[in-house]
């Protein structure tokens, strides 16, 4: 976790705006609300988590035998992978398809049943659900590693960013580049873009980090 503050940051937004600095409280051009502006950071922080998978977290998925689709985590944003682990303790990694590669490859999978699950779905389930296929009797679990949602910030008191510092900047760029462009007043587009840019940056320089480059 980061040792850095939500309202640090929003500091440094305000002077990048040339607003009143008060670790955000408020917004005395009236172009922003205190709650939008804390949306679009919350929603910024949770993008790059999804982006870069750079952090994740583990859980064990209770598998319900002979049903395809399964409840995933309440904090879950993204799935990053995902383990079928069988009763006798051996564990098998699921590939990722949709409806139509499994129609096209085996149009039995809705009814057929094995002894192991050979692949999941994600992209055609309800919210926060997982598919696997074909359904097996085995009593086994299924364990994932997933992208969880980060720390709510823009509360009464300061709160610690979820990404490491190296890339709260990211965040901050990102999260200026959404307010720069709202439709109103305050719209712009070329000051947004650049924005965008950064927080891009931060993007590629977190991938190429994992790649150890």
């Amino acid at each position: 976790m980061s040792q850095i503050t939500d309202q640090a940051i929003l500091s440094e937004m305000q002077r990048h705006l040339i607003e009143v600095v008060n670790g955000g409280l408020s917004w005395e051009s009236d172009l922003w609300t205190v709650d939008e502006v804390h949306g679009y950071l919350n929603q910024r922080q949770n993008r790059f988590l999804r982006e870069t998978m750079l952090l994740q977290s583990w859980a064990n998925v209770p598998y319900a035998p002979s049903q395809l689709r399964h409840d995933l985590p309440t904090d879950f944003v993204a799935l990053a992978r995902v383990v079928w682990k069988s009763s006798t303790g051996v564990f098998y990694g699921l590939p990722r398809t949709d409806g139509f590669a499994a129609d096209y490859g085996d149009s039995d999978w809705p009814t057929a049943s094995e002894s192991r699950p050979r692949f999941y779905m994600e992209a055609e389930t309800p919210t926060r659900t997982i598919q696997v296929a074909p359904v097996t009797t085995d009593t086994g679990s299924i364990e994932i590693l997933y992208v969880a949602l980060s720390a709510v910030l823009g509360n009464e008191y300061a709160e610690f960013f979820t990404v490491p510092d190296l890339f709260v900047p990211a965040v901050k760029w990102g999260t200026l580049a959404d307010m720069l462009a709202k439709v109103g007043r305050g719209q712009d587009n070329p000051r947004a873009g650049y924005c965008e840019s950064r927080y891009r940056e931060g993007v590629m320089a977190a991938l190429l980090l994992q790649e150890g480059q």
